[in-house]
């Protein structure tokens, strides 16, 4: 966990360093090694599974992208749903 909290904060100064010198915003660095910093998130097993959990590792760029696209789906299902009749009315 310590190398971790240690290799997030050499990236962040790489990162937001040579952003200084080019008079570029540091939150927009920050925010940038934010989006790629690798996180591991527990998945739960299929149900009915006898196999355990796993881990996914994705950047928070991904995970971003993987919510927003269950958010879509999510959402084009409802609509679906309520224009066909359904629970709408």
């Amino acid at each position: 966990m310590m190398r971790k909290v240690v290799l997030a904060g050499v990236l962040l100064f790489g990162l937001a360093a040579p952003a200084l010198a080019d008079g570029v915003d540091p939150q927009a660095a920050a925010d940038e090694a934010h989006l790629n910093e690798v996180v591991c998130k527990k998945q739960p097993p299929p149900v009915g599974s006898r196999i355990g959990e796993k881990t996914v590792c994705l950047t928070n760029r991904e995970w971003q992208a993987k919510w927003a696209a269950a958010k879509r789906d999510s959402q084009a299902m409802q609509s679906s749903t309520i224009g066909a009749g359904g629970a709408g009315k």
